[in-house]
C-alpha cells in the first residue's frame, strides 16, 4: 500500500496484468497523457454502456452529464427510443442507419464538459478498401473527425483482433492510407 501510495503520488501509472501494461502502453503512445478525466463513450450496445460504467467508476473517471445543447444535438439524430446520455448507445439502428454513429461522434466531441470521447468501434478487419462502402465512409469521417475533435479521441474494441494495414492507416492517422 505505501508503494502503491509513493507510486500514485508520482503520477505513475499502475496495471494489474500484463495486458494492462501492453494496452496502457499502447494508449500512452498513440495518445500521450489524456487532457483530463471527464469521459464520454460511445457505442452501439447499451451492455457495453453497463461495463464501461462499472469499469469508469471502479478506475476513477468521470463519466460527466453531457451538456443541454449536446443532449439537444443528440436527439435530432438518434432513433426517438435512445437515450442522450453518457455513455452513449446508438442503438442498433447504428447498423441500418450507416451514419448514424459517425454523427453521434461529431456532437459528442463537441461538449464542453467532456475531455476525452472513448469511440467503441473496432479497426477494419479488412483492407479497408475491400470494406463495405457504409464502413469506408465511416472510417473515412472518424480519420477526418480525429485533427479537428476538440476532445481527444480513442478508439477501443471489445475483441482483440488482428490489424491490417488500413487499420495502422486509420490508427496512424494517416488519410492517404484509408481509401
Amino acid at each position: 500500500r505505501v508503494l502503491s501510495a509513493v507510486l500514485e503520488q508520482l503520477g505513475v501509472i499502475q496495471v494489474d496484468s500484463i495486458e494492462d501494461l501492453v494496452v496502457t502502453a499502447g494508449l500512452l503512445d498513440a495518445y500521450g497523457v489524456l487532457p483530463g478525466d471527464r469521459v464520454a463513450v460511445i457505442t452501439g450496445s447499451g451492455a457495453a454502456c453497463g461495463v464501461v460504467g462499472d469499469l469508469a467508476d471502479r478506475e476513477g473517471l468521470r463519466l460527466p452529464d453531457l451538456a443541454p445543447s449536446t443532449v439537444d444535438a443528440l436527439r435530432a439524430v438518434l432513433p426517438p427510443f435512445a437515450t442522450p446520455q453518457n455513455p452513449l448507445d446508438v442503438t442498433g439502428y447504428n447498423v441500418t442507419t450507416p451514419d448514424l454513429a459517425a454523427r453521434a461522434r461529431e456532437i459528442l466531441v463537441t461538449d464542453p464538459g467532456v475531455d476525452v470521447v472513448v469511440v467503441n468501434t473496432g479497426l477494419p478487419l479488412v483492407p479497408v478498401a475491400e470494406a463495405a462502402e457504409s464502413k469506408r465512409r465511416d472510417h473515412r469521417r472518424l480519420v477526418d473527425l480525429l485533427p479537428r475533435s476538440p476532445a481527444a479521441l480513442v478508439l477501443m474494441d471489445f475483441l482483440a483482433k488482428d490489424v491490417n494495414a488500413g487499420g495502422r492507416a486509420l490508427y496512424l492517422r494517416d488519410p492517404d492510407g484509408i481509401p
